[in-house]
């Protein structure tokens, strides 16, 4: 298992955009990153990881996820981590993609993931927001480099992803 509750990949034209980071390996020492919540398109509150996970394959206290409604171009979840912090998630697309997360009291943090030569899209939001290489694993035991976007705010972000063409 890994700390995807609440993550999305985004393909346009039946290209990926958005994706997450994938699983290198199962036995090697950055099998510890690519299940962690920092290698998915999702969102943590104070830096808690969303399960405890342990092993190449253990994972103790887990999140727990819930879709609260759905719709044509909605969709609203809420999750809560191992530590009972709870974040809901809203994610609506229509001419562009805006992902909203919220949380009763703490530091939120989202990580976006995009192919490093995807371009064509422009990003707004409240959030400070900071972007930084990471690695990419399209293909068991091959990796390259992706960017990743980390936004952060208190209480509440918004993040719109226009894209444009």
């Amino acid at each position: 298992a890994h700390c995807d509750a609440m993550s999305f990949e985004l393909f346009r034209a039946g290209r990926p955009v958005i994706v997450n980071c994938g699983t290198y390996a199962y036995q090697c020492d950055e099998r510890t990153f690519f299940r962690s919540t920092a290698a998915h398109n999702t969102v943590q509150v104070e830096g808690v990881e969303q399960s405890e996970c342990w092993g190449a394959f253990r994972m103790g206290r887990r999140s727990r996820t819930q879709v609260k409604a759905i719709g044509e171009d909605f969709i609203e979840m809420e999750m809560t981590d191992q530590k009972n912090h709870t974040i809901a998630r809203k994610i609506t697309w229509k001419n562009s993609i805006s992902v909203s997360d919220a949380t009763e009291s703490g530091t939120l943090t989202a990580h976006f993931h995009f192919l490093k030569n995807v371009d064509g899209f422009e990003i707004v939001t409240n959030a400070t927001q900071v972007t930084k290489a990471c690695p990419y694993s399209e293909v068991f035991g091959k990796s390259e480099i992706a960017r990743e976007t980390i936004f952060s705010g208190r209480n509440r972000m918004d993040v719109q992803i226009k894209l444009q063409g």
